[in-house]
């Protein structure tokens, strides 16, 4: 998905979430999504390098949920394959997708970081 297109995504998913609960929740729902997600994407790549199932599966679990909750579905879909594979014990398949996994979460880093830069303005962008 190209960058705008996860931009739109988040910033869909943030209406929602400022609708209800306030722009002050969805920026910190953001702020700790960034720095969880930082350090478990690390984790992540430990364990695939370590050959590590069970880590990489609880990484990629947790990646899921969490991008799914900031509306980064296609992140969420690759880490829900990331996870399967810890699940099956087959790291080998994940060998051409961890170049796309990484340029996917740049991506919704990229997006949340504007957000966070100007989050009324972010909020206020029509598509």
């Amino acid at each position: 998905m190209e960058q705008q297109g996860i931009e739109n995504a988040i910033r869909d998913k943030a209406r929602e979430w400022a609708a209800e609960y306030g722009e002050d929740f969805v920026v910190e729902l953001a702020g700790d999504f960034l720095s969880d997600a930082a350090a478990r994407m690390e984790r992540l790549r430990q364990a695939l390098a370590h050959g590590d199932a069970d880590t990489l599966m609880l990484e990629a679990h947790t990646l899921k949920s969490s991008s799914t909750n900031m509306g980064a579905l296609v992140f969420a879909d690759l880490a829900k394959r990331f996870e399967a594979a810890g699940r099956d014990g087959d790291l080998a398949v994940l060998a051409g997708e961890v170049n796309g996994f990484e340029r996917q979460f740049a991506a919704v880093k990229k997006s949340l970081e504007k957000f966070l830069s100007m989050p009324g303005q972010f909020l206020s962008q029509e598509r």
